[in-house]
């Protein structure tokens, strides 16, 4: 059953959230299991300015075949690892994670 995931990132400094989206824009490519790309899909963008994003300025969701292919996304995948490494020290706290089944809707 497909998994999908959405992380939220608070960056206190909104000029880098082009730079950061730049990075973000091959993941589908660059994300690869078995030598393959394996992601359902990956979207992100600046949230909109309204109250309810208490403060998150930075939105990445994420589809995948599996839970399996999650936990490889979140424990072994280099492209994954290389944007934590690039987004360490701009985010201004841990990010919000929630993923869930697909349940309604397609």
């Amino acid at each position: 059953m497909p998994v999908n995931r959405v992380t939220l990132y608070k960056i206190p400094d909104t000029d880098s959230i082009p730079s950061m989206l730049e990075q973000l824009s091959t993941l589908n490519q660059d994300a690869k299991k078995d030598g393959k790309p394996y992601l359902v899909r990956a979207v992100a963008g600046q949230t909109a300015g309204d109250p309810r994003a208490q403060g998150y300025t930075l939105c990445l969701s994420t589809s995948f075949a599996s839970l399996e292919d999650m936990k490889y996304y979140d424990e072994a995948d280099e492209a994954h690892n290389n944007i934590k490494s690039l987004f360490k020290g701009k985010v201004e706290t841990p990010p919000l994670m929630v993923y869930m089944d697909n349940v309604v809707g397609s």
